[in-house]
């Protein structure tokens, strides 16, 4: 996702299937250095990089088309993981997304 050329690709795509809220993995984020995605469709983007390279990282786009207002957000300084606490309209939602380790599954998700 670093590339322009592959966001353009990923949101025509997310778009063109009317996707109202996606959660993307292996974004390859840095912290710091997440790049301005296309807030035409997804008007809402919330993300979580590494501190350390540009490894891992979730995403969460919400589209314009979402009644979505943002209460809370956590994430951590791995690009492991992302969490939205908010409002759908008027019903409370928690959004997460998780990407784990590909190696001690277990011991991670513990």
């Amino acid at each position: 996702m670093n590339s322009p050329a592959k966001r353009g690709q990923v949101i025509h795509y997310l778009k063109k299937n009317k996707t109202q809220i996606c959660l993307l993995q292996e974004t390859h984020f840095k912290t710091g250095h997440i790049p301005a995605m296309n807030k035409t469709y997804f008007s809402s983007w919330f993300h979580s990089g590494s501190d350390n390279n540009a490894s891992k990282g979730v995403s969460i786009g919400i589209s314009k088309h979402v009644p979505f207002t943002l209460i809370d957000q956590q994430s951590n300084s791995n690009g492991r993981f992302v969490f939205l606490k908010g409002l759908m309209g008027t019903m409370k939602v928690t959004i997460g997304n998780i990407y784990a380790s590909n190696k001690g599954q277990i011991q991670w998700i513990r």
